[in-house]
């Protein structure tokens, strides 16, 4: 068969050959032609699931980039050794059991010791309870307030420094904390207030470890936000703050990762892509594309609660109310050095960049709410939710304070639903007063908190804007005039037991100077009648 074929492909070689060496030949006059299109000759446009599936095929041939591991921190402690530790420091814990050293780093010419003992007071399911010891090299032994969060190399010298820190709650789901690293010559000190729910944690930056101060709910558990991030790095002569923008580098394609498996993983048809573009442009389409797919997926839209009006009730304490003249009314001032309507377009258009840069989609709008303006200041409250990665919204509440030359962040709140004992916080604008009876009136900041399991919010906090700052204030349900040009506030239980009746009278407070402090009942609140205090114990 071989001997055959051989002569004929070698003609038809030699065909090929020759009509390509040949003169080309003269056009043909032009033919018209009129045939009718077909639709199964003509390309077809890729659908959106095709483009889609494509994105997800082109993702999973890329690498994979686990996130690195930090080294061990040393301990060069040996069981003799933190038996000598123990033996030096029980004068100080005489009644202690089971008294443990863990950590004991060098510090100040001695080590700072980790103490454990056991406390059947403790409360805790370990039942232990623990301090911290500066035990001198000249055996002095003096307790230390903190906790000692962590022991590594700091400032790059190849020597351990620990990590102490001091936190302490403020208004509005705040913390004021003091972080402290102790050099063998010397303390370096922080301190930072943290807004809402935050955490720290300790990172490598080359050859050193830094300090990564962020929120404990990021929107995925391996991206920080750069904007909410506060990265330092301690040094003998002191203490470097800088943003995260080196750590969100660092872990975006580990998020990118992450919200493609999402999308990729069973079945692209089914899944809720409606408010969701983040995902698309994190798997590498374009706009258009993005639109396409969005646009041809059927739309999940969330059941609308219903509105508290189909439910209004009259309140059986009204008459109560009609015993007080009404509350001072003023108006409050527009704000200092910029317009509302200008910072509420700057906020935003600050919330629609993060989320971008964030790979996160916007869950409805954004809301700005302003309070009034007071010794210059003017608080606002920016609201929104996104949809984040591994959760179907995440609800941000920000509290800002303007000023004539900036704004500030001064608290704020983030809440998720990861099942039925988490707790999820917001934060609000109440209610509005002369307190101080200078003339303007303050606003006050409510947050609220329930669990997931409970069906009632958990008691309520209160704070007010003096001097640039947080002050506490009562938990408080009404605003009350105290005289001709005095507001004050009514608190009322709010953590009584559910059909337990709120006491009478209700305490009254007004503002003195940076606190509150109770003041006399109104005089005509007095006169309510016995029928109207009734109701007010049984309001709900």
């Amino acid at each position: 068969m071989r001997l055959v074929l051989a002569p004929v492909v070698l003609a038809l070689g030699l065909v090929a050959v020759a009509v390509a060496c040949a003169p080309p030949a003269d056009p043909a006059p032009p033919v018209t032609v009129s045939v009718a299109p077909s639709p199964s000759v003509a390309t077809a446009a890729p659908t959106a699931e095709d483009v889609l599936v494509a994105l997800c095929t082109k993702m999973k041939a890329s690498p994979d980039h686990p996130p690195a591991s930090l080294p061990t921190a040393r301990d060069p402690l040996d069981d003799e050794a933190r038996e000598a530790l123990v033996r030096a420091i029980r004068t100080s814990f005489p009644r202690r059991q089971g008294l443990r050293v863990g950590r004991a780093p060098s510090a100040r010419g001695g080590r700072l010791v980790d103490v454990s003992y056991d406390d059947p007071m403790a409360g805790n399911a370990s039942g232990q309870s623990g301090a911290l010891v500066l035990l001198a090299s000249s055996g002095a032994v003096s307790k230390v307030e903190g906790t000692l969060v962590d022991v590594r190399d700091f400032d790059g010298d190849g020597t351990d420094e620990a990590l102490v820190s001091r936190c302490a709650p403020s208004p509005l789901f705040g913390q004021d904390c003091s972080f402290a690293v102790w050099f063998a010559s010397g303390t370096v000190e922080l301190r930072e207030h943290l807004t809402g729910d935050r955490t720290f944690e300790v990172a490598t930056s080359g050859a050193r470890f830094v300090l990564d101060i962020v929120p404990a709910d990021a929107n995925l558990g391996e991206l920080a936000l750069p904007e909410d991030v506060t990265r330092v790095s301690f040094a003998r002569t002191g203490a470097n703050r800088s943003d995260g923008q080196e750590r969100f580098a660092k872990d975006l394609p580990a998020a990118r990762r992450s919200y493609a498996l999402e999308l990729c993983g069973d079945g692209v048809s089914t899944f809720d892509l409606s408010a969701r573009r983040g995902r698309l442009v994190a798997l590498g389409a374009s706009d258009p594309e993005a639109a396409r797919i969005l646009a041809s997926l059927p739309r999940y839209d969330e059941p609308t609660p219903p509105s508290a009006a189909t439910d209004a009730r009259p309140d059986p304490s009204a008459d109560v109310w009609k015993a007080l003249p009404p509350a001072i009314v003023a108006e409050c001032k527009e704000p200092a050095g910029k317009p509302a309507t200008e910072l509420r377009a700057e906020a935003i258009a600050r919330v629609r960049a993060s989320a971008t840069a964030r790979l996160a989609d916007l869950d409805g709008p954004v809301t700005v709410t302003f309070g009034c303006r007071s010794q210059g200041a003017t608080p606002f409250l920016v609201e929104h939710a996104e949809r984040s990665a591994d959760t179907p919204s995440l609800r941000h509440a920000e509290l800002f304070l303007h000023t004539k030359d900036r704004t500030t962040k001064i608290a704020g709140a983030r809440s998720r639903w990861r099942g039925e004992w988490h707790h999820v916080k917001s934060l609000t604008l109440d209610h509005s007063g002369d307190f101080d009876g200078d003339g303007e009136r303050e606003t006050l900041f409510g947050g609220s908190e329930i669990e997931g399991g409970a069906m009632t919010s958990m008691p309520h906090v209160a704070a007010l804007v003096r001097g640039g700052k947080l002050l506490a204030a009562p938990s408080a349900n009404r605003v009350v005039p105290l005289g001709a040009s005095r507001d004050g506030l009514l608190g009322v239980s709010r953590d009584r037991e559910a059909g337990a009746p709120f006491p009478w009278p209700p305490e009254v407070f007004e503002l003195r100077g940076d606190r509150f402090v109770t003041a006399p009942m109104p005089a005509r609140f007095t006169t309510a009648t016995r029928a109207a205090r009734a109701a007010f114990a049984k309001s709900p």
